[in-house]
C-alpha cells in the first residue's frame, strides 16, 4: 500500500459533506502530487484512496477529476488515474 499512496501516512479527518470531502481530498492529493509525495506515473487507485481518507470512491473520483482538469493527473482507460509531472 505505500507503493500505491506513497510515503505519506499521516491520518487525517475528513468534512461530512460530500462536496467538501471531495474538496478536502481534491486538496490534500493536489499538494501530494505538488510536493512530489505521489511522482509522475504513480498510480492513483480508487479504493486504496477512498480508505486512506476514510471516504467513498465516488467523492474520491470527483477529486481525481478535478487533478485531471488542472492538468495534475491523467486519466487512464479502464484504468485509474496516475499523477503527471508538474513543471510549476
Amino acid at each position: 500500500m505505500d507503493e500505491i499512496l506513497g510515503t505519506h501516512k499521516s491520518l487525517r479527518v475528513t468534512p461530512r459533506s460530500s462536496t467538501t470531502r471531495s474538496a478536502f481530498v481534491h486538496a490534500q492529493l493536489r499538494e501530494d502530487v505538488l510536493r512530489g509525495v505521489l511522482p509522475p506515473g504513480q498510480r492513483l487507485r480508487l479504493v486504496e484512496l477512498a480508505e486512506r481518507f476514510s471516504v467513498s470512491q465516488s467523492v474520491v473520483r470527483e477529486a481525481l477529476t478535478r487533478l485531471a482538469e488542472q492538468g495534475l493527473a491523467v486519466a487512464v482507460p479502464r484504468q485509474e488515474a496516475a499523477a503527471r509531472a508538474w513543471t510549476g
